[in-house]
């Protein structure tokens, strides 16, 4: 008989070691995007000691122009990298932060591949009950996983939509690649079950995105569309008691 205290905590750990895997990725493309803006303020001494250098428009614009993309890649730095609070109390949860925060770290990543998520930014969606760091999780593995399916392509489209149907609140993230074969599909979502061969924790991400939902009352399912592969994140609707 299983130890359930033991599969509590082997859970954990695997569920930690994701988070690891994915956030370490989403970090070296936000490390990667912060030199170009670092790099332009960094010639701000220099132009300091061309005297009226800093006066001309165009120096000014381009100046301000990097400071804001400076200011807003640490504030996503800052959200990857915080640790979770380690409170799993259910909340009613705004879905359009998470779904931007994870968008907008996806688009980080330069490729070929088109990632069309304002259908699901805009729509207005109401508040589901969860924990915001499990779904921004969540949401990240889901779209990582099939933005990067697509750039190891070299092209794709990968789109994000989302309805609420009832007293659930779905989010598709869906893509127009070969699809998944068969027999990975029966094993989708068992940990290390991953075509990605050589990358260390590869086959976790779907896996915890289950479990991080599952914990709050929400499920993640895979969908064969006509072309390509479709992920399904459902989460319960808030209703206050």
């Amino acid at each position: 008989m299983t130890d359930p205290s033991a599969e509590q905590a082997r859970t954990a750990l695997l569920v930690a070691a994701s988070r690891a895997a994915l956030y370490g990725t989403v970090s070296r493309w936000l490390m990667h995007d912060l030199r170009g803006p670092a790099q332009a303020l960094a010639l701000v001494t220099d132009l300091l000691e061309q005297g009226d250098t800093l006066d001309e428009p165009s120096v000014r614009a381009s100046l301000q122009e990097a400071s804001g993309r400076l200011h807003d890649l640490l504030l996503l730095l800052d959200q990857v990298l915080r640790q979770p609070d380690g409170n799993d109390e259910l909340r009613p949860i705004l879905l359009r932060e998470p779904l931007c925060t994870a968008v907008s770290l996806v688009r980080l990543q330069r490729s070929n591949v088109t990632l069309d998520a304002e259908p699901a930014l805009c729509t207005g969606l109401p508040a589901v009950r969860g924990v915001e760091e499990h779904i921004l999780q969540a949401l990240l593995s889901v779209l990582v996983n099939a933005y990067e399916a697509m750039a190891s392509r070299g092209r794709g489209t990968v789109r994000v939509w989302a309805d609420a149907r009832g007293d659930v609140v779905r989010i598709t993230i869906a893509d127009d690649g070969p699809g998944v074969h068969p027999e990975v599909e029966r094993r989708l979502f068992e940990p290390f079950v991953s075509t990605k061969a050589g990358r260390p924790l590869a086959g976790l991400g779907l896996w915890a995105a289950r479990e991080l939902l599952r914990r709050s009352g929400g499920a993640l399912q895979y969908e064969r569309p006509a072309r390509g592969a479709a992920f399904v994140l459902a989460l319960p609707a808030w209703r206050p008691d």
